[in-house]
């Protein structure tokens, strides 16, 4: 679960980088949040999109998200949508394609020690913003 508190120090007080804010909104009423930021990626123009937030459920509004982010004037979006979220499944419908296999690891251990054995890859809702490190 993603607090007031901690989306401030994570995009808002963040040093060098210059993350934006994507909504969505329906009859009024805010429905979806997102947190990216316009980064040059060679020649091109990336908008890395660290964080979406709907409610359960709401693929519109996550694909409204990813539409927004589509179209914040960049030649391209790029993000981690975890299996399984509304966000996954709005990127697939939407035409989102999985990049190849880039060689990241991700290695976790608890203070206590290593994970238990019975967690899984599946367990795990990472956003691009719990990887990306600053």
């Amino acid at each position: 679960m993603r607090t007031a508190g901690y989306l401030a120090w994570r995009y808002g007080a963040a040093p060098g980088l210059d993350y934006r804010v994507v909504t969505v909104e329906r009859g009024g009423e805010l429905v979806g949040l997102a947190f990216g930021r316009p980064r040059r990626r060679g020649p091109l123009a990336e908008f890395t999109l660290a964080e979406l937030i709907v409610r359960p459920g709401d693929r519109a509004a996550a694909a409204g998200l990813l539409r927004a982010a589509a179209a914040s004037g960049c030649d391209h979006a790029a993000t981690h949508l975890a299996p399984g979220t509304e966000a996954a499944a709005a990127g697939l419908r939407a035409g989102c394609v999985t990049a190849p296999r880039t060689g990241m690891v991700l290695a976790a251990r608890t203070p206590s020690g290593p994970l238990p054995a019975q967690r899984t890859l599946a367990d795990w809702r990472f956003s691009l913003g719990d990887l990306e490190v600053f």
